[in-house]
């Protein structure tokens, strides 16, 4: 049965991973700044961000993580250190950060379940959600109720 919600989730979200790949993924690939790391699970790709060197890199330069279907990029410990270059970073730190990293993934990767379940709609329900927390919350990221399960995903591990 997990095989088969695993498979229908996949070809439900297909239409929203096609347009992920044609202005996500391949301009970031082809600008050299993600590199394949390996499949998560079924149909997820992991990534790992290389560099910053492209405007469309940049844009996303604050994130640890991001989803997008059946993708997931991810800065790894090293260039989080080198992106906030401090002279202080210790051993202890890069740990606490691949600690930081693993969570981060248990979250992205819960957005994906959600995906699997929304489909297609995932964005645009996603997108009215956020609209209508802006209007009544202080933080609508942090009250969106999609961020708030994937917060719980990270926590249960």
């Amino acid at each position: 049965m997990k095989k088969f919600l695993e498979v229908f989730g996949f070809f439900w979200q297909l239409p929203a991973t096609i347009i992920c790949w044609l202005f996500y993924i391949i301009p970031l690939y082809i600008a050299g700044d993600i590199e394949f790391k390996k499949w998560e699970s079924f149909g997820v790709a992991t990534w790992t961000l290389e560099s910053k060197k492209s405007w469309y890199a940049r844009l996303w330069r604050d994130f640890w993580g991001w989803y997008g279907p059946c993708n997931i990029i991810m800065r790894t410990a090293k260039h989080i250190i080198d992106a906030d270059a401090h002279d202080y970073w210790s051993d202890h730190l890069r740990n606490e950060i691949e600690i930081e990293l693993k969570k981060t993934l248990l979250h992205e990767l819960r957005h994906h379940f959600q995906a699997c379940i929304c489909g297609p709609l995932f964005y645009p329900i996603y997108g009215i959600i956020y609209i209508i927390m802006k209007i009544v919350s202080e933080d609508a990221y942090r009250d969106h109720p999609f961020e708030k399960d994937a917060r719980n995903a990270e926590k249960r591990g």
